[in-house]
């Protein structure tokens, strides 16, 4: 896992959002020295940033985009 984890982050400077935020403890195994920030929402604020985001993410949109994308 680690491994893999460090070849996909390979170049970068740093990460936000998901999938990151739920590879804290797997990400500071490899970079112990990294920095971290946490940061809270109100839960149905977050909610309705989701919906849009989601709304947002069409079939189309997603197809261009992730055509941008290595390995996609």
């Amino acid at each position: 896992m680690h491994e893999t984890l460090a070849a996909r982050l390979d170049g970068y400077a740093a990460v936000t959002d998901f999938p990151a935020a739920r590879l804290v403890r797997e990400m500071l195994a490899l970079y112990p020295h990294a920095k971290v920030v946490v940061t809270t929402r109100e839960p149905a604020a977050w909610a309705r940033s989701m919906r849009a985001v989601s709304a947002a993410a069409t079939t189309r949109f997603l197809s261009i985009t992730l055509l941008l994308l290595p390995g996609t």
